[in-house]
């Protein structure tokens, strides 16, 4: 029940108040990989990567054979993400290329592998086209339903430059997370938004800092 009250709380966008629980829970188990990869979670969504990093590095180095699938593929996107924001984007492009070539309709790795080539500093046409194919497949697969992947499509219209289309698109997904309950991300897409108006993408920059190209 505690990791389920966790996850509700990360899920809504209040993982400053899953944290505790979390932390409990592993204070409890401590080598439970579920339990870990709960608080690696947790203190990622906290931007507190330099923790959360030596978490996930330990439950891959058990091993895939060590590990629950979902642990496994979960611990691994995390860490690509880390390696994001730390500024290491062809660390974190590896690691997601890799989930896809063991389950290409893994949609974790395809929103952020998506994210990672429509965000980029630099992103060439074929960059712009691959994240478009990954946001819209990743998009299709959950239904439409999901905030996150959702703005990551519209952030790879952006780089596709299709902006009506991306204003669209990042309209759906403000109102999706409000739906969620997740005030955080409807109120970065509002800035998202914002650029795209003005016929600019979203760049994502190290240590989880944006910006819009002008």
């Amino acid at each position: 029940q505690i990791s389920n009250d966790a996850q509700t709380l990360l899920n809504a966008g209040r993982p400053a108040e899953a944290l505790a629980l979390a932390e409990d829970l592993v204070s409890r188990d401590p080598a439970n990989p579920k339990f870990q990869l709960l608080l690696a979670t947790v203190l990622g969504a906290l931007h507190r990567e330099e923790e959360a990093q030596p978490i996930l590095l330990q439950l891959r180095a058990r091993g895939r054979a060590n590990l629950p699938s979902d642990v496994y593929f979960d611990a691994t996107k995390l860490l690509a993400l880390c390696r994001e924001t730390f500024g290491d984007r062809a660390a974190a492009e590896q690691l997601l290329r890799e989930l896809l070539r063991e389950d290409p309709d893994y949609v974790e790795a395809l929103n952020g592998l998506a994210w990672l080539l429509a965000t980029a500093p630099e992103t060439t046409p074929e960059q712009a086209a691959e994240a478009f194919a990954l946001s819209r497949r990743a998009v299709d697969l959950s239904a439409r339903t999901c905030a996150s992947y959702i703005g990551t499509y519209a952030a790879a219209l952006a780089a596709a430059r299709q902006f009506t289309e991306a204003i669209a698109a990042a309209e759906d997904a403000r109102r999706a997370a409000a739906l969620e309950g997740n005030t955080g991300l409807a109120a970065r897409l509002v800035e998202q938004i914002a650029a795209y108006r003005a016929g600019r993408r979203h760049i994502a920059h190290p240590r989880g800092s944006g910006a819009v190209e002008h």
